[in-house]
């Protein structure tokens, strides 16, 4: 299998490590930046000077900054190739509206990289909620601010489509409107989503914590749930109480952890890329998470 690599930064790089670590050594990249290239060609991949010379491949991942996706996108697609695109596939819905009108005749498959959508505890939380009573769910995802990586300057648009990608898979995200937005670029790099549906839904995105924290809260009417998507660990808290002891407040609420099988996210985002076996429709997930950012 032959696959081409558009744009051979961060994740770029992280896309060839585990295209090999899953047995693709046919790989080809493209990149403006020439040391980009050379260390490409020193870690095995083949260069090409021309987005033309990905018609020789059978799928293709455009791991460029977001500002370049459309441009990209509207060139290979008539390539008959198969497309993981990063998130979010183009800068605003206007240039998305497009692609999907051009993406939507084509037989290939088309992928978007909400790589949280393949997170192995997400399936496990889809089961454990199914049919409960939900009152409310929040999504938080904080952490450093990277300095080796271009960054989209919108948080919301960088990060939180991965949870709205997790939120169709959980609940459909057609049985939500967007409530309330805000964020501050550049200063603080912090941005909040409200969505309401039956229930009340709390994004955070930040980039300039000290901490790192990927996290699910759900409350429903038998507990508590709380995944931690770095971990893959899922925590549920039954008859929350506590009680006074020494002068202060003691937690004597009773939990315990779901063991989960753990895989790495992007690992099985490829293997379902690289060989179908997905049913699930990204270029109509892609619509949805754009409709919820239409202000972007």
């Amino acid at each position: 299998m032959k696959v081409g690599i558009i744009g051979y930064g961060y994740i770029g790089k992280l896309h060839h490590i585990k295209l090999k670590e899953l047995g693709i050594d046919e790989i080809y990249v493209y990149d403006i930046n020439y040391e980009n290239l050379k260390y490409a060609e020193k870690n095995g991949a083949k260069i090409v000077n021309t987005l033309e010379e990905f018609r020789r491949c059978d799928k293709v991942i455009v791991a460029t900054p977001t500002d370049t996706h459309y441009d990209v996108l509207k060139k290979i697609i008539y390539f008959n190739l198969d497309i993981l695109c990063e998130k979010p596939c183009c800068k605003n819905i206007k240039e998305y509206l497009k692609i999907y009108k051009l993406a939507s005749n084509k037989e290939n498959s088309f992928f978007i990289g909400y790589t949280e959508f393949f997170n192995p505890i997400i399936d496990r939380i889809k089961k454990i909620v199914d049919k409960l009573k939900i009152y409310a769910i929040e999504f938080i995802r904080i952490g450093p601010k990277p300095t080796d990586r271009y960054l989209d300057p919108s948080p919301i648009r960088d990060l939180i489509p991965h949870d709205l990608a997790v939120m169709d898979k959980l609940f459909g995200l057609e049985n939500f409107k967007r409530e309330f937005w805000i964020e501050n670029r550049n200063q603080y790099d912090y941005g909040k989503l409200i969505l309401r549906g039956n229930f009340i839904v709390d994004m955070t995105a930040g980039r300039l914590q000290t901490i790192k924290k990927r996290e699910i809260k759900i409350y429903t009417d038998r507990f508590t749930l709380i995944g931690d998507t770095i971990s893959q660990r899922i925590r549920i808290y039954e008859n929350v109480d506590y009680v006074i002891e020494n002068d202060t407040w003691k937690d004597i609420s009773a939990r315990y952890d779901l063991l989960i099988i753990k895989e790495e996210p992007l690992k099985i985002e490829l293997k379902e890329f690289l060989y179908n076996t997905s049913n699930y429709n990204f270029l109509e997930l892609g619509l949805k998470i754009w409709k919820i950012l239409d202000f972007l």
